[in-house]
């Protein structure tokens, strides 16, 4: 991770690669509050539990599902997506092949 950037430029490929989980790596840059990461899912990834976190950020390649309990939403290289935090907006990624997301938080 790296923190308290006071620039207008951010160098994405000069940041480390952290692994999450099998098959989840991110690169996170953090300043005033704010994140923005580079996130890539890929099988054998699996999220067994709910997130309730709110996700707001832009699918960059690949495409994948998220399953919210009532529905699910599929989202392709390209598509934006904004997702609240809390009841009734618990969801998980399905990814059947890989994928990368912006995600700001």
């Amino acid at each position: 991770m790296i923190d308290d950037l006071n620039c207008t430029r951010i160098d994405f490929g000069s940041a480390p690669w952290v692994t999450l989980a099998d098959g989840a790596r991110e690169k996170r840059v953090a300043f005033d509050g704010c994140a923005m990461r580079l996130l890539e899912l890929q099988p054998p990834f699996r999220e067994e539990d709910w997130c309730a976190k709110a996700h707001r950020g832009y699918v960059v390649d690949g495409a994948f599902d998220l399953e919210f309990r009532d529905r699910i939403e599929s989202l392709r290289a390209g598509d934006g997506l904004h997702v609240e935090s809390g009841p009734g907006q618990e969801h998980k990624a399905i990814v059947v092949g890989r994928v990368l997301l912006f995600l700001i938080e």
